[in-house]
């Protein structure tokens, strides 16, 4: 009335009414759009810096660390490898430089020089044709019972090319044995890598393999070498002139010839073709002395290769006993006066020995051949897990006629 505007009818004040209802309706949904958006690009954003830590993470690991391109290339057999520590991970590059003959490659962490290992490790295989990286299990010496390993991988492949003939994968892993297959990995001491390849696809057998040691956080070759000697020979040598002195003094002393031709025991009423009968004690002193000999170098063998499985310890022992005795074996063979000289005795008489020896380096022999092939069978009962995702098939033991054939004819 004094200036207020004009005064509304009842019907024009209802419709401002609804027409101010339908603004602050849409102004509410203008104002919930801006905040969708907001919310939209927060989580957007949230996600990129997630993405880019998680990066970030993996660079801090191994692959994108400007210090891992510094890191001395090791020689290992025809390939070279790279290695950088990063507070817990370990990164590994491998580079070979003959892509065009090459069907695979790899390597793997294990406690012995030796590829297949109790319990049974894993090993990084790079497939030149696919230029994948995966894990298998060395459960043997043959490629058909290598399988892949189950589960998650305990690895992160960060790259992997053939480009230019030249093969290059690069992968990380953590310190710590993620799984039963992995050995965990001391970053200043020396670590055992094996290293293998083959012309053919995978899983051809390998064309050629090794082992060294290297110290991980410095990317250098260790001081640990692979080749451990041992005193076989010197073991051998050492009894074989204790042979010949105590033949000696028997055969020109008189005091010694009435002592050692002594007979043990009467003849048998059967000849053997083994043993000699009868049995004298200067006979007796040699069997004695060899006996000795094959005892001492089995406890320097297990004293050598202490840090090995008992597996394998088994057959080295074995080898070693098998060896002297296959060396003692083609010495009674050459014919001459040296034995009548040396031991006062017939060709004819230490070609006894020679037939008992043979029978001797045989046993040995035969356990170590069949404990190495025994290995699949006893790696399928450690892991039933995996005997049965893979079928592993044991090979089967070859047939025993001619070590039958070659015992008798000793």
């Amino acid at each position: 009335m004094f200036g207020n505007g004009p005064l509304l009818s009842p019907d024009d004040r209802a419709s401002t009414v609804a027409n101010l209802g339908v603004d602050a309706h849409v102004e509410q949904r203008r104002a919930r759009v801006p905040t969708t958006m907001r919310a939209t690009r927060l989580k957007f954003m949230l996600g990129a810096v997630a993405a880019f830590a998680c990066q970030t993470a993996t660079a801090a690991g191994c692959a994108d660390d400007g210090r891992f391109a510094l890191q001395p290339a090791i020689p290992i057999g025809p390939m070279t490898m790279r290695t950088h520590v990063v507070n817990t991970t370990a990164c590994v590059q491998v580079t070979y430089a003959t892509a065009a003959t090459v069907g695979w490659t790899s390597i793997g962490f294990a406690q012995t020089p030796y590829m297949v290992n109790s319990p049974v490790k894993n090993v990084v295989v790079f497939d030149s044709a696919s230029a994948t990286t995966k894990l298998y299990l060395m459960a043997s010496y043959e490629s058909r019972n290598v399988p892949e390993q189950p589960g998650p991988m305990s690895i992160t492949p960060v790259r992997g090319s053939v480009a230019n003939g030249v093969i290059s994968f690069t992968f990380e892993r953590s310190l710590a044995a993620a799984t039963e297959y992995d050995m965990a990995l001391d970053p200043t001491g020396a670590t055992c890598i094996l290293w293998g390849y083959a012309r053919r696809k995978w899983p051809d057998k390998h064309s050629d393999y090794g082992a060294v040691y290297i110290t991980l956080s410095t990317s250098t070759l260790s001081d640990s070498d692979t080749i451990r000697p041992t005193d076989t020979p010197a073991i051998a040598a050492i009894s074989f002139g204790i042979m010949v002195v105590l033949g000696l003094i028997v055969t020109y002393t008189t005091v010694g010839r009435g002592i050692v031709r002594k007979s043990l025991w009467a003849p048998r009423k059967h000849v053997s073709d083994v043993m000699p009968d009868p049995v004298t004690a200067g006979e007796a002193v040699i069997v004695l002395v060899y006996l000795g000999s094959m005892v001492v170098i089995a406890l320097r063998v297990h004293r050598t290769f202490s840090d090995l499985d008992a597996k394998h310890l088994w057959c080295l022992i074995a080898g070693h006993v098998a060896l002297q005795a296959l060396v003692f074996l083609l010495l009674p063979v050459a014919r001459g006066r040296h034995w009548e000289v040396a031991f006062g005795t017939s060709h004819d008489r230490v070609l006894k020995f020679h037939r008992w020896l043979g029978g001797f380096c045989v046993v040995p022999w035969e356990a170590q051949h069949g404990r190495t092939h025994q290995h699949v069978a006893v790696w399928s009962e450690q892991s039933p897990d995996i005997r049965r995702r893979h079928r592993v098939r044991p090979r089967r033991p070859r047939p025993r006629g001619r070590v039958v054939q070659l015992h008798v004819w000793l």
